[in-house]
């Protein structure tokens, strides 16, 4: 997070073929005075953007290696 001068706001990078929008709109529907921004990234670079903070979390595609991530898989 940010200090209190400046809004919270989170960073969501996505792969190619993953599909945001279900997110997206219960992020608004939740914490609509949180600023959503979505990152479309590679899929292979998708974990290194949040391991270099480029990015708060990432929807990705599994197999990933997830040395220093917490993985929680979506539909298997």
């Amino acid at each position: 997070m940010t200090g209190s001068d400046v809004p919270p706001s989170f960073r969501l990078a996505y792969a190619p073929g993953v599909t945001p929008t279900k997110w997206l709109r219960t992020w608004n529907e939740r914490l609509p005075k949180v600023p959503l921004t979505l990152i479309p990234v590679p899929a292979v670079a998708a974990a290194d953007v949040v391991r270099d903070q480029g990015a708060d979390a990432a929807l990705l595609r599994l197999p990933t290696d997830r040395t220093g991530l917490h993985a929680i898989s979506l539909y298997t």
